[in-house]
């Protein structure tokens, strides 16, 4: 069954209402100081698609699978997905979900949100500015728990109206959550950047084993000469190469070879021998042999075919 659901109504042109939305999805539990929880299952309206809503909304999906549209780019979510929606600057809506769909849906009033931060400060501008650029992210397995224990205990916290201390309570696991969100944010930001300079560190390391390779392939011809020289384990220069180039480092000393040898077959008149003693082969035997498993011919036949 396809089905689709928005994050928000619009009456007359504009955003619903949070007590009108409250109404429309019948949502169970609700707050009036501007708190609603809602587990999402395969049981959804259709509805048009409307943009925007007048409040926080935080999407988390916990097993199935759902497909939405985010300012108009379609996003399929899985278990570990979350959507934060910050009030009604961003379109987001629910396109389609699988049988097996569960998720949380959380609303959050500007006015609560702002009596809950009213003697700390804010989350951190970045994780605003984050969000409205890019709503939809991916938490890592190792954050997915805390997360929906986040939102179990808000649920169950609100499900029990003889809490004496109710809204002190959820303030304090509404902070946590979006403290959690902001610090899973913060790490994934941080990953990135070091992913980042250990793919600039890799790069940079590729061009040098390239220039060493200019200045050296005529005397050196193993791995374990140019990863001494670079200050790395051979393994790790294999690696890096490969990952840099999509071929391996030994491939790309023997191309560095050929070529030279193809350069004293074509441009001089020196013998296979004088060829061999100049690039560092033990002797003529294993000069050809090396040449006619890249090429295919012996280098005498080489040369007498360019001619």
């Amino acid at each position: 069954m396809t089905v689709a659901l928005t994050f928000a109504i619009v009456q007359n042109g504009m955003p619903m209402k949070f007590v009108d939305l409250i109404s429309y999805y019948h949502i169970p539990y609700v707050s009036e100081k501007g708190i609603a929880i809602w587990k999402i299952n395969s049981e959804i309206r259709e509805e048009e698609n409307i943009p925007g809503i007048d409040s926080h909304a935080i999407l988390f999906v916990v097993g199935g699978s759902m497909e939405i549209s985010v300012q108009g780019k379609i996003q399929s979510l899985t278990r570990g997905y979350f959507v934060d929606v910050l009030g009604d600057k961003q379109s987001v809506k629910l396109l389609s979900a699988s049988p097996d769909i569960q998720a949380y849906f959380l609303l959050l009033t500007d006015e609560y949100l702002l009596e809950l931060f009213k003697n700390r400060p804010p989350l951190p501008l970045s994780y605003a500015m984050d969000i409205m650029q890019n709503p939809v992210y991916m938490i890592e397995n190792s954050f997915i728990v805390s997360i929906i224990k986040c939102l179990d205990d808000i649920e169950q916290t609100m499900a029990n109206p003889l809490y004496h201390f109710q809204d002190s309570m959820l303030k304090c696991k509404i902070s946590v959550l979006l403290l959690q969100m902001s610090e899973i944010l913060l790490y994934k930001t941080q990953k990135e950047k070091r992913k980042s300079r250990e793919s600039d560190r890799k790069r940079t390391l590729f061009a040098q084993f390239m220039k060493l390779l200019s200045e050296y392939v005529k005397e050196e011809h193993t791995v374990n000469f140019y990863a001494s020289r670079l200050n790395v384990t051979p393994q790790y220069l294999r690696r890096v190469v490969k990952v840099c180039s999509g071929k391996n480092a030994y491939t790309w000393i023997c191309e560095e070879l050929v070529r030279e040898i193809v350069n004293l077959l074509i441009n001089t008149d020196k013998t296979m021998q004088a060829i061999a003693d100049e690039l560092h082969f033990s002797d003529q035997a294993v000069l050809t042999k090396f040449f006619r498993r890249i090429k295919g011919v012996s280098p005498l036949q080489y040369r007498n075919g360019i001619e």
